[in-house]
């Protein structure tokens, strides 16, 4: 199986030739669109959607993202294989949420030497399309690049969150379509299970602890443990990015109350 994340977009034929890149090296190959709807040049956000779709899909699957600001230069294509799964991605720091935690890491520059049929601004059809295909028919990471030290890959696109007590500084990650505001606070933190909050950056706003949408009072602002691996900010049936005021990678600070999660 391979699963793309580009910012693409549907409008113009880049998705569909990027496919049949793939299919002309692996007419068998279950192709997955996760989404091409990545904001333009937004390494970060691709990061995110990488790291939140990594435990949505079987060992063996090869995640092909492609969010390559820098494609024609001298950015290396790489791939890594972390939880029986393979990433394939420029070197830009769009891997780094997805790496983060628990897991062996190997890593390997699958940077073509020289590949004249290669044009200089379509990388996702001409490299990594062929990559995923042969990695999909059985090729194995090893046998296409050199390896390197993981410790070498460009330092990740994607924010991290922290906390000093119960106060946290974090960043908007993304947006989704009904305006929750999803923040690089990772679900396994050991946030307050109870008691009252206050956003006080980058306006003032009182906020209450939730266990989901239903359990907020309608229009009422709560910090909930979401579905994508991160705590997210929400208003029931409304926009917390418009309640809030808050847009793509906005930092933004909390102060919590009540007694910590146990670990």
């Amino acid at each position: 199986m391979i699963a793309l994340i580009t910012d693409f977009g549907l409008a113009d034929p880049y998705v569909g030739q990027m496919k049949g890149a793939i299919l002309a090296g692996a007419p068998g190959a279950l192709i997955v669109d996760i989404t091409h709807m990545v904001e333009p040049h937004n390494v970060a956000q691709a990061g995110f959607f990488l790291a939140a779709s990594l435990g949505s899909f079987p060992k063996g699957t090869i995640f092909a993202a492609v969010v390559d600001p820098g494609v024609g230069s001298e950015r290396r294509i790489v791939g890594v294989s972390k939880r029986g799964r393979i990433l394939l991605a420029p070197d830009n720091g769009l891997l780094g949420l997805a790496l983060r935690g628990p897991g062996a890491v190997e890593a390997f520059d699958l940077t073509p030497a020289s590949d004249a049929a290669a044009s200089a601004t379509f990388h996702g059809r001409d490299v990594f399309a062929p990559l995923a295909a042969l990695l999909d028919s059985g090729e194995e990471l090893a046998s296409l690049g050199q390896g390197i030290d993981p410790s070498t890959l460009a330092p990740g696109a994607v924010s991290e969150a922290k906390n000093t007590g119960n106060t946290w500084l974090a960043h908007v990650l993304h947006i989704d379509r009904f305006g929750d505001c999803v923040l690089d606070i990772a679900s396994d933190a050991r946030l307050p299970v109870s008691g009252g909050a206050m956003l006080t950056r980058p306006a003032s706003f009182v906020i209450e602890l939730a266990r989901n949408y239903e359990s907020l009072g309608y229009g009422r602002i709560g910090l909930i443990c979401g579905s994508q691996g991160f705590y997210e900010l929400a208003v029931n049936q409304g926009s917390a990015a418009e309640v809030l005021g808050l847009a793509l990678g906005d930092e933004v600070e909390l102060i919590l109350a009540g007694e910590p999660a146990r670990p």
